[in-house]
């Protein structure tokens, strides 16, 4: 039997198009097609596509037992892919007559309606609901795809963001991942700097940061100036009928942007700019509320990345001698201890090497305090100069120093004591005729306790300076592995 729509059903069929764009997902509008053509046709209707070289049934099947749409299906010719434009075609499996029509399109799946009569008289009717079923169903896929992407960003940034330490690595990945949740092709991040009182781009989306890297900004001035001041979001759909806007630039594809505030706990931080949405359409409400959602979740990690780098600055402050920018006596006795106790489990010795300057006292009345800090400095750089990357140089205290030297043979430990002398008795200060030298006492072995290697390298640069300065004590330190 062949039926013609009549005209309360192509004006009902001219509403459903409309009515699928307010849904909020994909499977909303196929169970929505099915029921609404069911009751305006009368006749029994199933959505399917084809997936994975198998068809599937979206949504309800409406006035028709699955059975028969699973025999329709089995008998349909090789619908595979949408077409570029609608087509209304009519087939009859076990004298059942169906009418396909195709209702994706573009970037959609495969869609096909199936309903169970044939209707290809009415087919062009059929054709124009099509065209607007294609459109409602792009829209709609549009927004399950950008809930999709903005529900993947807010998971996955949290954990990306934890692992990383740099803070510049954080500046990117928050703007390439709000970037991509909002679907923007273009983006910055500005951070504060406190030294010069501005804005400073950290971060780029969508076109190099060196165009951008120069530019700053100061608070209360401009868009980023006055969204950081006043630490309000901002979207614009059309920047032109802002009246305080900067005006279009020819940079920028489409009108509208946005602009985010990063707050820190005590501070403000920075303001994050999108603009230009993928799809040329301004930015929405929802868009707004997933941008300022991420920045949140950023300003967390980086307030926590900033607290981590003031805490390692602070402990690096404790561990160094301000002077020579050596270890201080505090972080070498803790180092000390570590050091002791791996070359006990692992049975390497451990040497101890300590460092005097020789008649400093008289050196410093002389030439006076500054001098004897450049003399100190002098020393330390030698000592850098000469030891291993992995051996440990301290100052504990006035004109005496420290190596720490885990591992290696007597012949090394030497050869290192050796080039420090031989480094600070090239030091000439001020070009006076005033020689400068230094004497090391050195222990090796597996001691018991930090006390008994200091003990044991003090007893050993005792012998070195009673035996004429500027010199290593090497026997004293074989007497000392004797013992």
């Amino acid at each position: 039997m062949i039926n013609v729509l009549l005209p309360d059903q192509v004006r009902a069929l001219d509403t459903l198009g409309s009515l699928l764009t307010l849904l909020p997902d994909a499977d909303s509008a196929y169970q929505v097609v099915t029921a609404r053509m069911a009751e305006i046709l009368g006749v029994g209707v199933a959505l399917v596509t084809r997936r994975r070289a198998e068809w599937q049934v979206l949504g309800d099947v409406r006035n028709v037992s699955a059975n028969l749409v699973s025999l329709a299906i089995d008998h349909l010719p090789p619908l595979t892919t949408a077409p570029p434009e609608p087509i209304v075609k009519a087939v009859v499996v076990e004298k059942v007559a169906w009418t396909c029509v195709s209702v994706g399109a573009g970037d959609q799946p495969p869609l096909w309606l199936l309903l169970q009569a044939d209707l290809t008289l009415s087919a062009r009717v059929l054709q124009t609901c099509s065209a607007q079923l294609s459109r409602a169903f792009s829209a709609v896929n549009g927004r399950t795809r950008a809930r999709l992407r903005r529900a993947r960003e807010a998971f996955v940034l949290p954990r990306r963001l934890a692992r990383l330490r740099g803070v510049g690595e954080m500046y990117q990945m928050t703007m390439d991942a709000c970037a991509r949740a909002v679907g923007a092709t273009k983006g910055s991040l500005t951070i504060y700097n406190d030294d010069q009182r501005s804005l400073a781009v950290a971060a780029t989306f969508g076109y190099p940061d060196i165009l951008v890297r120069h530019l700053t900004f100061r608070p209360g001035t401009g868009i980023i100036g006055t969204v950081f001041r006043t630490q309000q979001a901002r979207r614009v759909e059309d920047i032109r009928r802002v009246t305080d806007g900067p005006g279009a630039r020819l940079r920028y594809r489409t009108p509208s942007y946005m602009a985010v505030p990063l707050a820190g706990c005590d501070r403000p931080l920075g303001v994050l700019c999108v603009s230009d949405r993928q799809d040329g359409r301004p930015f929405s409400v929802e868009d707004l509320t997933t941008l300022r959602a991420l920045a949140g979740v950023a300003s967390l990690a980086l307030e926590r990345a900033r607290a981590l780098e003031l805490a390692s600055a602070r402990e690096h402050d404790a561990a160094i001698d301000p002077l020579t920018g050596l270890f201080n006596r505090r972080y070498f006795h803790a180092r000390l201890d570590e050091e002791i106790e791996r070359a006990r489990r692992q049975s390497i010795p451990l040497t101890l090497a300590m460092v005097d300057i020789d008649e400093f006292k008289e050196y410093n009345d002389r030439l006076g305090h500054q001098a004897g800090d450049t003399l100190l400095r002098a020393v330390a750089d030698a000592l850098r100069r000469s030891v291993r990357v992995f051996d440990v140089c301290a100052r504990i205290g006035g004109d005496e120093f420290t190596i720490l030297m885990p591992g290696g043979t007597d012949e090394s430990r030497y050869r290192i004591a050796a080039r420090v002398r031989e480094e600070i008795q090239r030091y000439k200060p001020h070009a006076m005729d005033l020689p400068v030298s230094v004497s090391i006492g050195i222990h090796s072995g597996t001691p018991a306790t930090a006390a008994e290697l200091l003990t044991l390298a003090d007893e050993a640069l005792y012998v070195a300076k009673r035996a004429g300065k500027a010199r290593d004590d090497r026997r004293a330190s074989r007497n000392s592995l004797d013992r």
